[in-house]
């Protein structure tokens, strides 16, 4: 008897039954409200050798606050928007949307997001599998390569129904990175920057393609290839680069985990450049460079460490000198211990041997990191 009046009180507030149901096909339980996180990650960095001059040696650093929403609009679209801050001012680092129930299985995205181009080049820097960046992508893209515009991923049909993705995108063709990654060059001559309002033919293209191979119950392993192109601002010639990455990943039964991943990208561009003497220098250039590591989880989702080596070209300008081609090396090694999904702490030791201006310098480095996150935060695929 007891049991009717809690199931009339229950009929009677239909609004209930609603924003369950409702829930379930847009944001879970917070119904018309978007999914929201912060993250925090805190960085300090120890440094011996030559790179004791650079900003951030021998300090503490908030690298980064991240303030995350993501919400269904309905079952055809999402909205993401991650904005981040070093202390400062929140810039927006992404804020796109997403398009689903497409035809031929495919999706869409429009807005600012991180090209889709490699493996790490989409990860946020807290989420990297190091404190750091890989030297490739730090000198050839200044850190991460973002940008405006727009992105298609089509799902391939093939004999064999295994996860074969093409996407495509076209963006505006703005620097990639900062003015670090060009380190010495005129900005006339910089890659993609300001390259013609008003003309589609001076955009960025971009495209990626990805496998998944399901080698066993235990082992997987993802293959990619890359490509994109642009054009410079200044003497219209092209900047052009592709690459080829790989992910293995070995899962035990207790859930220990193995993985190694690599990518290695090969890059092609003209820098053009005219000196107090009107003496004109249109420099090939075609450096090349990449990562590779391999990481052991031997506590599952608690302990893990690994190692990672790093080998960079530059894209320093000099017109009398060839030397874009100079390899400069990096070597680390790496603890990482994860309490819980929310929380995690890095130890990291980097040796640097870098080849710059003919010269050979060197330097030890100890890196440390502390990354906390409340509330959403979205999952990364394989």
């Amino acid at each position: 008897m007891r049991k009717i009046p809690i199931l009339c009180l229950i009929l009677s507030c239909p609004g209930v039954l609603w924003a369950q149901d409702f829930g379930t096909k847009t944001a879970g339980t917070q119904s018309m409200n978007p999914d929201i996180g912060v993250v925090m990650d805190f960085t300090g960095r120890f440094t011996s050798g030559f790179r004791k001059s650079e900003p951030d040696a021998n300090r503490f650093k908030m690298r980064g606050a991240e303030l995350i929403a993501t919400q269904y609009v309905d079952a055809f679209g999402r909205l993401d928007f991650v904005g981040c801050s070093d202390g400062e001012a929140l810039n927006v680092e992404e804020a796109y949307a997403t398009l689903f129930e497409l035809p031929l299985k495919t999706k869409m995205r429009a807005g600012k997001f991180f090209m889709p181009y490699g493996i790490l080049n989409t990860y946020h820097t807290h989420d990297l599998p190091q404190v750091d960046r890989p030297l490739v992508l730090e000198r050839l893209f200044g850190g991460e390569y973002g940008d405006t515009g727009v992105e298609g991923s089509w799902l391939l049909p093939n004999p064999w129904d295994l996860y074969s993705e093409l996407t495509v995108a076209m963006a505006n063709g703005d620097r990639i990175g900062s003015d670090e990654a060009v380190n010495m060059t005129p900005p006339s001559s910089g890659i993609w920057e300001n390259t013609g309002n008003g003309d589609w033919k001076k955009r960025a293209y971009i495209a990626r393609w990805a496998n998944f191979f399901p080698l066993s119950d235990e082992a997987s392993l993802l293959v990619g290839g890359n490509f994109a192109r642009g054009v410079n601002a200044g003497n219209g010639s092209k900047t052009t680069f592709g690459g080829v990455d790989a992910k293995f990943r070995y899962v035990w039964p207790d859930m220990r985990k193995f993985t190694a991943q690599a990518e290695q990208i090969w890059w092609n561009e003209t820098q053009h450049f005219v000196d107090g003497s009107g003496n004109v220098y249109d420099t090939p250039i075609s450096p090349q460079g990449g990562y590779a590591y391999a990481e052991y989880e031997f506590i599952p989702k608690r302990w893990a460490f690994g190692a990672r080596a790093d080998w960079s070209g530059q894209r320093l300008f000099d017109p009398t000198a060839a030397r874009y081609n100079d390899m400069s090396y990096e070597g680390s090694a790496y603890f990482t211990y994860t309490p819980s999904e929310f929380q995690r702490w890095r130890l990291q030791y980097r040796y640097s041997d870098f080849n710059e201006d003919g010269m050979k310098r060197h330097a030890n480095e100890l890196l440390v990191q502390a990354t906390f996150i409340i509330g959403f935060h979205p999952p990364h695929k394989f």
